[in-house]
C-alpha cells in the first residue's frame, strides 16, 4: 500500500521569532506486508502539481501539440525521478500495489509513468491498483467473495451530451462546483461554447457488445443499457 497525504508544513520563520512559515508537501506511507511502514517525504505539493500538469497538457482540448508532447516526456521522467523512485526502493519483490492519491495526485495516471526498462511504462513493473481512501481496504478485503458472481451486462454510450434534463435534480455544493468545472472547459478559449456531437459508430459498437454477451451467457442474461441524454 502507498497512501499519499497532502499536508502542511511548518518551518520556523527567520524573521519572527515564535512564527511559521507553511509549505505544502506531500508524504507517502509504504505499508508491506514483510517490513514496518516508512514514511517518504516527497517535496512541495505545487512543484509536483505543475509537473503533473506539464505531463497530462498534451491529453487536454486544444492542447496537443508537438511542443506539450515534448515537454510531457520531460515531465514523465521527472515525476518518476521525483515520485516514483523513492518509492521504489521499499518495493523489492512486490508484484502489486495499491495506491491511495491525495489532491493533484489523484489527477496522475500512475500507470503511464515511464518504467525501469527504456520506452516502458510502470505498468508493466506492477499490478496497480487504485483506492480512494486507505481506510477502506481493510473492508474490501476481509469481505468474503461473491460465489455467484452478476452475469449481467451494463452498457453505456450514444450519450447526448448536449440535451439538458426536463426537470434537473435539486443542486448540492458538489454538483454545481462539478457543472462550474465542465461549463468552464466546454467554453474553451474565447469564451466560445464547444459542441459535443454524438458518435453514430457508437450506437453499432454497443449492439455488438450486447450480441457477444448474449452469446457467452445466454439471451435471457439481463442487459442495462444507457444511451440518449
Amino acid at each position: 500500500l502507498v497512501d499519499f497525504l497532502d499536508y502542511s508544513h511548518p518551518t520556523p520563520d527567520p524573521t519572527q521569532k515564535g512564527h511559521f512559515n507553511l509549505q505544502r508537501r506531500y508524504v507517502a506511507f509504504v505499508v508491506t506486508k514483510n517490513h514496518d511502514p516508512t514514511i517518504i517525504g516527497l517535496g512541495s505539493v505545487d512543484e509536483l502539481r505543475s509537473v503533473i500538469t506539464a505531463f497530462r497538457r498534451p491529453f487536454v482540448a486544444d492542447h496537443n501539440t508537438t511542443a506539450n508532447h515534448s515537454a510531457a516526456d520531460g515531465s514523465a521522467i521527472e515525476l518518476r525521478k521525483k515520485l516514483w523512485e523513492p518509492i521504489e526502493e521499499h518495493l523489492e519483490t512486490i508484484e502489486t500495489v495499491i495506491i491511495s492519491p491525495d489532491t493533484s495526485l489523484g489527477t496522475l495516471p500512475f500507470p503511464a509513468l515511464p518504467g525501469r526498462k527504456g520506452n516502458s511504462f510502470l505498468v508493466e513493473d506492477y499490478k496497480l491498483v487504485s483506492i480512494a481512501f486507505a481506510n477502506l481496504l481493510p473492508r474490501l478485503v476481509s469481505s468474503p467473495p461473491d460465489s455467484s458472481p452478476n452475469k449481467g451486462l451494463l452498457v453505456l454510450g450514444d450519450v447526448d451530451y448536449s440535451k439538458r434534463p426536463a426537470e434537473p435534480h435539486l443542486p448540492t455544493p458538489e454538483s454545481l462546483a462539478i457543472t462550474s468545472d465542465v461549463n468552464r472547459f466546454a467554453r474553451g478559449r474565447g469564451g466560445k461554447t464547444r459542441e459535443w456531437p454524438t458518435l453514430p459508430g457508437f450506437r453499432k459498437e454497443l449492439n455488438s457488445v450486447t450480441s457477444l454477451h448474449q452469446q457467452q451467457f445466454g439471451a435471457d442474461s439481463p442487459v442495462t443499457n444507457l444511451t440518449g441524454a
